[in-house]
């Protein structure tokens, strides 16, 4: 027996399905993911299928059948809309690969949802480097906690040795480090990250390394296309 009900959230992936559908991917607040089919009529040019862009807050009305895949009745703009410019568009699409590839909950995760429209705004807003920086780090380290991947950077003795240096295992967290060793992080950085200050930009550079560790053992073999264009577009502009 068919169901209807509605919920609020975003797109994160669609493709191409027969002749007048598309696949969805959604991202929702009382759902989690959830994948949903939407079909279309011939004179649909400006209806539902104009709505289903990545990147603005929609609500969903949704019909669970006896599949597992939802079909997607009706979805309307619920919020303001994001207006990213490139190169913050590619950053943007960074973020919902990552959920596309890695994320997988049912439930919902309202805090990594809030951190996903923290990271939106950040990216649409600021033109301070840093800011943006910080705002991706945060979105990984709260996906990876929702995967229950997150680092942990607190000290078994309560706090770092700040003249010490580290490495960090995605199996063992962080063990003392030699000079030989790559990726080495100072204790004093590790301070920083479980204290939660306000991260220097050395400390957001060893998160990047740390998160990007363990998304790439997550990932795999997959590669992700934001990557390439951002890479892409920073070489043609240097």
């Amino acid at each position: 027996m068919s169901s209807e009900f509605e919920d609020s959230g975003y797109i994160i992936h669609s493709r191409t399905f027969k002749e007048r559908s598309l696949l969805l991917e959604l991202f929702t607040v009382n759902h989690g993911r959830v994948g949903a089919v939407a079909n279309f009529g011939k004179k649909d040019l400006y209806g539902l299928k104009a709505a289903l862009q990545p990147f603005v807050p929609l609500r969903f009305v949704l019909l669970k059948g006896r599949s597992e895949l939802l079909t997607l009745k009706d979805a309307k703009r619920c919020g303001k809309l994001i207006q990213l410019k490139v190169p913050m568009l590619f950053c943007a699409e960074y973020l919902n690969e990552l959920l596309y590839y890695l994320y997988r909950d049912e439930d919902g995760s309202p805090k990594l949802l809030a951190a996903y429209m923290r990271t939106l705004k950040t990216l649409e807003s600021s033109q301070n480097s840093a800011e943006v920086e910080h705002s991706l780090r945060d979105f990984e380290l709260n996906l990876l906690e929702n995967l229950g991947y997150a680092p942990d950077f607190r000290s078994p003795s309560g706090k770092w040795d700040p003249g010490a240096f580290y490495v960090y295992s995605v199996e063992d967290g962080f063990i003392s480090g030699t000079d030989d060793t790559d990726g080495l992080i100072s204790g004093a950085v590790l301070n920083e990250f479980a204290e939660n200050k306000t991260f220097s930009p050395a400390a957001l550079r060893m998160l990047k390394f740390i998160n990007g560790r363990v998304l790439s053992q997550l990932l795999g073999d997959r590669k992700l296309k934001s990557r390439e264009l951002y890479s892409d577009f920073i070489r043609q502009t240097a």
